[in-house]
């Protein structure tokens, strides 16, 4: 080879060399680029999630999925800003689609099915987030952590279903792998299920579970109504008040949850002047608790004794001007009786109101609701609500054991508040 060509095949060959060394150098620099452009649409997607502004919080956690498929945090992330913003079809296939992956992880799939319940759950679809739930229990066993999650919602999704006793059996088994103590919410629980018992004529049943509430919480007013209403259907009036006063000196203002069973148990006998006594009792006992007021205005006028009913409407009103139902009950009174000018005074006495709808507040998240409730709709934390207001200080209760007060012995004293 002569001194020329050689010098073109060196030519050539350094060409070569400097272009894969130009086309290495750039694929270097865009592999670094990827992560980095991930990175930072991923914390804008925080960013604008903290914001609450979620159309801008979806659009770049899309742009990390498209630079990264992998990322499967990230697809959950989306799935939940989906299903917050509403758009439950676009969560679920996100969540469809991650369990058609056949190399995710143990950990990741579990968490697919319970998101995707979630997903089911909010769109209403109860059946099919009850059977995903059940697919993530029979799979390889989750994390203790995610399984009592999971549990959790198949409680809550059983109780809007109706199925009082699977959400029953769903808190047993959470109660199994939590560590706190949930024997509150399972007397609840119970609670509804006596009643449902009690409503399908099964009233032995219904007893059997009120009792068993009790067992677990002594303590709860919803139990203690519970074991009262199931009481009343069985024909045992004087076990069923002495259940309601129990539960009544623990919280009076739980008086009406309990009226619909008061007034069966004692109109059902004709005790109308009894009937009389005890809420006056309860009034005497608990004068700063408008609840009682109204109840005792409520029978007051079921009696035809207006002027009476008027002055505790009055007095109910007086400690909580807005108490919306008992401005309801006055205006019906005021209306049967044709006071025209008292009714345009009460008028303006609600437009005054106006606003001031919250007669219990969650001491949660601050939710207000107008009648008493055992868990708060938007925290879903129990035994949460509290009279706005003023409180009613009552030292701690004792436990009562069902068989204390179908024996004859007087309840306890005033408890705490449940």
């Amino acid at each position: 080879m002569d001194t020329t060509s050689a010098l073109l095949w060196a030519s050539v060959g350094a060409g070569v060399l400097l272009l894969a060394a130009i086309l290495l150098l750039w694929r270097r620099r865009r592999a670094r680029r990827g992560p980095v452009n991930e990175t930072q649409a991923y914390l804008k997607g925080v960013y604008y999630l903290l914001s609450d502004n979620p159309d801008a919080a979806i659009e770049e956690l899309t742009r990390v999925v498209q630079v990264n498929t992998e990322a499967v945090d990230t697809y959950f992330a989306l799935g939940a800003l989906f299903r917050r913003k509403g758009e439950v079809d676009r969560a679920i296939r996100i969540h469809q689609n991650l369990l058609l992956r056949p190399g995710l992880p143990a950990s990741a799939r579990s968490q697919a099915r319970y998101e995707l319940a979630l997903d089911y759950r909010k769109a209403g679809l109860l059946p099919q987030a009850r059977k995903t739930l059940h697919e993530l229990f029979e799979a390889a066993p989750p994390p203790r952590e995610r399984l009592a999650e999971a549990l959790a919602l198949l409680r809550d999704i059983e109780m809007e279903s109706g199925d009082c006793q699977a959400a029953v059996d769903a808190q047993k088994r959470r109660m199994r792998v939590i560590d706190g103590d949930e024997r509150p919410i399972l007397a609840h629980l119970l609670a509804a299920a006596a009643r449902a018992e009690l409503e399908a004529g099964r009233a032995d049943e219904a007893k059997s579970m009120a009792k068993e509430a009790l067992k677990h919480d002594p303590d709860s007013v919803d139990a203690l109504l519970a074991l009262g209403e199931t009481l009343v259907r069985a024909g045992d009036p004087k076990g069923a008040e002495r259940y309601f006063d129990a539960a009544l000196e623990r919280m009076p203002e739980a008086i009406s949850l309990a009226w619909q069973a008061l007034c069966d148990l004692f109109y059902s006998r004709g005790e109308f002047e009894a009937m009389s006594a005890w809420l006056r009792g309860k009034v005497h006992a608990f004068p700063q608790v408008p609840q009682l007021r109204l109840a005792l205005a409520k029978h007051l006028r079921s009696r035809g004794l207006t002027d009476a009913a008027l002055e505790e409407l009055k007095v109910a009103l007086d400690l909580d001007p807005g108490f919306h139902e008992a401005r309801r009950e006055l205006g019906r009174l005021l209306l049967e009786e044709d006071m025209s000018q008292e009714l345009r005074a009460q008028f303006g006495a609600v437009l005054d109101a106006m606003g001031e709808r919250s007669a219990f507040v969650c001491e949660v998240c601050g939710h207000g609701v107008e009648r008493l409730r055992w868990r708060c709709p938007r925290c879903g934390a129990w035994d949460s609500f509290q009279r706005k207001g003023q409180e009613v200080e009552r030292p701690p209760a004792e436990g009562v054991a069902p068989e204390r007060l179908e024996g004859g012995g007087l309840p306890p004293g005033p408890g705490r508040v449940v």
